[in-house]
């Protein structure tokens, strides 16, 4: 995540593009301040949070991450990340 994208995003809201944010559960900078992703949905960013994250595929934190996620609203999607199925075949 670099340290101007909420410039970046505004621009691309100009230009009438709505930003996705893909596994924001696996963004440090979002783990560690978790107000800025707030602030990206808040001005129209979507967010996209993996299956296997929500299940805990991932680890722990990065689970506890993505339930908070879900529960405050923060997250548009859910993916299967089947582009890469045999890491998670085991979890489903």
């Amino acid at each position: 995540m670099p340290h101007y994208v909420e410039k970046l995003f505004f621009e691309l809201h100009i230009k009438g593009i709505i930003p996705i944010i893909v596994h924001p559960e696996k963004i440090r900078r979002l783990i560690e301040q978790p107000d800025l992703l707030y602030k990206l949905v808040k001005n129209g960013a979507l967010t996209q949070v993996a299956a296997a994250s929500i299940q805990g595929a991932l680890g722990k934190q990065i689970k506890k991450f993505s339930l908070q996620l879900v529960e405050s609203n923060l997250t548009h999607f859910i993916a299967s990340d089947a582009h890469n199925a045999s890491t998670y075949i085991h979890t489903y």
